[in-house]
């Protein structure tokens, strides 16, 4: 009977699988791919978890101890506080885990309340239909590029210098100090997302902080260019149609952790509210009512307050209120601070004050915000 002959280490190994089943990976994204890590359970909650179980092995022994003492050591009582050392070890561990399972609890509950709230989408009502079409005239385009260059650029330009292209890619997480996950800004060139974006849906994301299938955007959902006026969100809409493509993979997006979530069911973060159905913006000129319209297309008031004078405390930077200082300075001072960064002392201004943005408005536009932030505040 003829041997039968032994497989070959080769014949053992499995063939690699057919490249027609693999994905395409472009070569530029597979370093990304290889070194992305994800853990299951945050440091957070790691620790939580191995302060309870120390508690519990804590009691465990100590308790036992309780029940069943060593043998009696001679000699003065007072000399020996071993049991005593035993019974304060055994107290201590059931406060902490008592401590620890009120904490858990109270974060459950917050981190629920948080994703109860922010999870659900949403599809809040704009002033145009399904079918609606931006012109994009010479005039919308133009004013959509004098908008863009100070709002939208300072997050989604490729360096964050508000200038061009648009291409997104920053974290915006990274100026919070807790690790709550990522906020990714998108590419606003056409060959990113908005492509597959019919212009009523991007109207709506502006306006009301969603994407186009209603789910709530971190920063966008906060931001005051929600208030933009119909004319301007259709003027934007314009020039970002008008781009050229940047010929980058399209990135963007929110990757929020639990600890975000449990931020939001604290109240640290501003609950999800729609924006207005329609706005109409005031008339151009030197007047508080357009300077602070004004103040809101560059932002101004997302930092220092809704009106200006400090904005609430929170995870992020917060901007002082800028009326008192304003107040004593003449407009070319005004003016030429903001184009520069240098007060008039020659001091500058803090790094995280983004004069570059107001270095981009016109002469007008300054003005208005001058005479803005020196009327007296509106009740």
């Amino acid at each position: 009977m003829a041997a039968t002959p032994s497989p070959s280490k080769d014949s053992l190994t499995p063939p690699p699988p057919s490249t027609a089943l693999l994905p395409r990976i472009k070569e530029s994204n597979v370093k990304e791919i290889e070194t992305r890590g994800v853990h299951v359970y945050g440091w957070g909650l790691r620790t939580w978890h191995w302060v309870t179980a120390g508690c519990i092995v804590t009691l465990a022994i100590t308790g036992y101890l309780i029940g069943s003492p060593l043998p009696s050591i001679g000699g003065e009582a007072s000399d020996h506080f071993m049991f005593g050392t035993v019974r304060f070890i055994h107290f201590s561990a059931g406060q902490i885990l008592a401590v620890a399972f009120l904490l858990r609890l109270l974060i459950a509950v917050t981190g629920g309340y948080g994703m109860a709230h922010w999870y659900p989408r949403v599809e809040p009502p704009i002033p145009v239909g399904p079918d609606f079409k931006v012109a994009g005239t010479p005039e919308q385009i133009e004013r959509g590029r004098y908008l863009v260059s100070f709002s939208c650029g300072g997050c989604h330009s490729q360096k964050q210098d508000f200038n061009p292209p648009l291409s997104g890619g920053t974290d915006m997480s990274v100026d919070i100090p807790i690790p709550i996950g990522a906020v990714i800004v998108g590419n606003l060139t056409p060959d990113g997302p908005l492509k597959d974006y019919t212009d009523a849906q991007l109207f709506r994301t502006i306006r009301h902080g969603v994407n186009r299938d209603g789910k709530k955007l971190a920063f966008m959902s906060n931001l005051t260019i929600r208030e933009f006026s119909d004319a301007d969100i259709e003027a934007v809409i314009a020039y970002l149609r008008s781009q050229p493509p940047a010929n980058h993979p399209e990135r963007g997006g929110d990757r929020l952790n639990f600890i975000a979530m449990v931020m939001f069911g604290a109240g640290m973060f501003p609950a999800y509210q729609p924006g207005e159905r329609s706005i109409a913006a005031p008339p151009a000129g030197a007047t508080p009512e357009y300077g602070r319209y004004v103040a809101t297309l560059g932002d101004c008031r997302g930092c220092h307050g809704g009106d200006m004078t400090g904005g609430p405390p929170g995870p992020g930077p917060v901007g002082p209120n800028p009326r008192p200082y304003v107040s004593g300075l003449t407009f070319d001072q005004f003016r030429q601070m903001l184009r520069t960064g240098v007060r008039p002392n020659s001091i500058k201004l803090a790094a995280l004050m983004p004069w570059q943005a107001a270095a981009r408005m016109t002469d007008d536009d300054l003005l208005a915000i001058y005479t803005y932030l020196r009327a007296p505040v509106s009740k």
